[in-house]
């Protein structure tokens, strides 16, 4: 990024024109879309990339608030909706991230649970 900086920036620009257009293009025609532009700033504000224990890209609730640096299981199906028309590959990351925590048959505390999805990640 550092060696080629217009090359990084006219990428973004791109991923982000492209976003807009899908965006667009899916929206319900006669409708009002200042809406779906703050979503979609938003969903691509709050989308982390993988680190830690978190081994693939998701969206957190905020940026702002420490305590939800995270990716919680109720909110991953919000958020593969709102992004899978422009965002297919971050769609699937959100999912599979947890999927990455589900409960083993092997699992130490809790085998009994095996398949099941946990709650959160952080």
């Amino acid at each position: 990024m550092l060696a080629a900086p217009e090359l990084f920036e006219q990428r973004q620009l791109a991923r982000w024109t492209d976003y807009q257009k899908e965006l667009v293009d899916n929206f319900p025609k006669g409708k009002s879309s200042h809406v779906a532009y703050k979503s979609l700033e938003t969903m691509i504000a709050n989308w982390r990339s993988a680190v830690g224990a978190i081994t693939q890209d998701g969206i957190t609730p905020s940026v702002t608030a420490p305590w939800f640096n995270g990716l919680w299981a109720w909110d991953r199906w919000k958020y593969v909706a709102a992004v899978s028309s422009f965002a297919p590959n971050l769609a699937k990351d959100n999912i599979r991230a947890l999927f990455d925590y589900q409960i083993q048959p092997n699992d130490a505390l809790r085998p009994q649970d095996s398949g099941m999805i946990i709650d959160a990640v952080f």
